[in-house]
């Protein structure tokens, strides 16, 4: 007498499991047909490349940006010349994507690179700040953004200082990086593009050892 086969009911952790590989192959699907990526770090690297970055880099830091979207995150990338800002974030279906970035030239021997980006929706704004510090003599820093307030009759501004914070200096190999920044502060609304903003050094004993002035890069407005 032959004995029945009986067929077995998949388990609900093989069930989960093929689950997740159906999931993973759509991801993979949606990736090659949007340009999306399976990490963020494969969506950076795609922008460096677009804005001309081609040596390799690694992560310093990121900061989230959350009011703009819930996922986008500014992230601070270096290698021995160039210092690189880039924004990405991940969509449900698409996975990791990038938006915008901005490479800045370190190779040209100066005591510090920097810039600073402001970024835009639905009416809400953030802005960031970050750069490379090769001044030795720099133990600690601060940023400060002054706008103009009135004007002589010989086309002087007067300049008032809106805000002062610290700015952490992030060691990496021989250099030092800052990436600070976030929802902008009432101050900071209006006509904040002509605003003056400058990046203060000072050394261990608390003396100002550095000043630069930091040019806006990039304005971006979100959808």
């Amino acid at each position: 007498m032959k004995k029945q086969k009986i067929e077995k009911r998949p388990t609900r952790a093989r069930r989960a499991v093929k689950s997740v590989v159906i999931m993973f192959c759509a991801l993979l699907i949606c990736n090659m047909l949007s340009g999306g990526h399976l990490t963020r770090a494969m969506a950076l690297r795609d922008g460096e490349q677009r804005y001309g970055v081609y040596e390799k880099t690694h992560e310093i830091t990121s900061l989230p940006a959350e009011n703009i979207y819930k996922t986008l995150r500014i992230t601070l990338m270096a290698s021995e010349n160039v210092t690189y800002c880039g924004t990405s974030h991940f969509y449900t279906l698409f996975g990791w994507q990038d938006d915008f970035g901005v490479p800045l030239d370190c190779s040209d021997g100066e005591s510090i690179h920097a810039g600073w980006w402001d970024m835009a929706r639905n009416g809400v704004r953030d802005i960031f700040y970050w750069g490379r510090v090769d001044d030795a003599a720099v133990d600690s820093a601060v940023i400060e953004r002054y706008r103009a307030v009135s004007q002589d009759e010989n086309g002087d501004y007067t300049f008032e200082k809106r805000e002062a914070f610290a700015a952490e200096l992030i060691e990496d190999g021989d250099y030092r990086y800052f990436l600070t920044g976030g929802v902008a502060t009432e101050a900071n609304y209006g006509d904040y593009g002509w605003d003056r903003v400058y990046f203060v050094g000072y050394d261990a004993s608390g003396a100002e050892v550095l000043r630069y002035e930091i040019e806006r890069q990039m304005s971006t407005s979100f959808a």
